[in-house]
């Protein structure tokens, strides 16, 4: 493959298809359109993300939920434009930050977008071992706000001890390898959160912390959102955060949103076949001796998904048509919807059934 074939192709179009997102608002931070990533590997193409639209506003906390491999990760990387370490990519849709499409623009403005007003939490630390971590956590403040070392410094300081660190003042000279790795997760929060940015992605954020500390990132997440106004994407397998920190959900499968709405619509009424198997598969502590009821099968090779409704195959509700037709979204309500061939039948009985 030649170096023409191994440059990034990027297109933004006009989105025509609002799919499932709500209507934004006047407070809408961040909007996406169809986005749609295609991978494109020696054995085929990898449709990532499939056509997902979402969008985020002030003081909001939107939640993305889904199983492994269903393109949440994939999708927030595309929207901060840094899949540049992915084999050869396409990305189509639109991605409007306060408005301004981040497609189209220059890498060099968008770098300067990435970090400042739009800013990511990587599901793991993604610490430089051969540079100290007060070093790293104050960088946004040298390259961005133009601060000198010392000053840099004391800001990373006061961000470590933000979040948890014992003796941030010294910590900050250490290297990588001296933090545990829920240390090192902290210090990877407390560098997104340096410049307190308009939208922050949360992918996965307290996956390697105790629930004391998740508890703690929590709270202080919500606190810059209130405080500051700020949008917060939050990216996770844990159902439990999200019905306790989201105010809205959206739910993918095979690189698409299935379902949408508030998290108290999702938790009571899912209307998805899948909804109803994440939310069956959660433990629950009134049923002691119940047993979990995990969802059959596994998730659909993206490179060669399944012809119909992707979920199809693990689907106790599906039908002929399902295996022939893609369900469009249909509209359940304000800012509600969900994509299924049988919805009527499935939104009318409860997912504890």
């Amino acid at each position: 493959m030649g170096d023409q074939d191994m440059r990034t192709i990027t297109r933004a179009v006009s989105a025509t298809d609002t799919r499932t997102a709500p209507a934004p608002g006047e407070n809408t931070l961040l909007e996406v359109r169809d986005l749609r990533v295609d991978l494109h590997l020696r054995r085929g193409t990898v449709k990532a993300v499939a056509g997902l639209s979402y969008h985020v506003g002030r003081h909001e906390t939107l939640a993305i939920v889904g199983e492994s491999g269903s393109g949440k990760s994939v999708a927030a990387h595309a929207v901060l434009g840094v899949l540049n370490e992915l084999p050869v990519h396409e990305i189509h849709g639109s991605v409007r930050l306060s408005g301004t499409e981040l497609l189209t623009m220059p890498e060099r403005e968008r770098r300067a977008v990435r970090g400042d007003r739009l800013s990511l939490i990587s599901q793991n630390s993604s610490l430089n071992p051969v540079f100290t971590v007060g070093w790293q956590v104050g960088e946004p403040f040298r390259v961005h706000r133009g601060m000198s070392q010392a000053q840099s410094l004391k800001h990373a300081a006061e961000l470590l001890d933000r979040v948890g660190i014992p003796s941030a003042s010294t910590r900050v000279n250490d290297y990588p390898h001296q933090f545990s790795g829920g240390q090192r997760q902290r210090a990877s929060i407390a560098m997104a959160l340096a410049l307190e940015p308009d939208v922050l992605i949360a992918d996965e954020p307290t996956t390697a912390l105790d629930v004391t500390i998740q508890a703690q990132i929590m709270e202080l997440l919500t606190e810059l959102k209130d405080e500051n106004g700020m949008g917060l994407i939050l990216i996770t397998h844990d159902l439990g955060l999200v019905a306790e920190a989201a105010d809205r959900v959206v739910v993918m499968y095979a690189g698409r949103e299935v379902e949408t709405g508030t998290a108290e619509e999702i938790f009571t009424s899912p209307a998805h076949p899948y909804t109803r198997g994440l939310l069956r598969s959660i433990p629950d502590v009134s049923h002691k001796r119940d047993r979990l009821h995990p969802i059959k099968g596994s998730p659909p090779d993206l490179m060669r998904p399944p012809s119909g409704c992707p979920f199809h195959p693990r689907c106790e509700w599906a039908s002929e048509l399902c295996s022939t037709e893609l369900p469009p979204a249909q509209p359940l309500g304000p800012g509600r919807a969900a994509s299924c061939h049988r919805l009527e039948e499935v939104a009318g009985v409860s997912h504890r059934d």
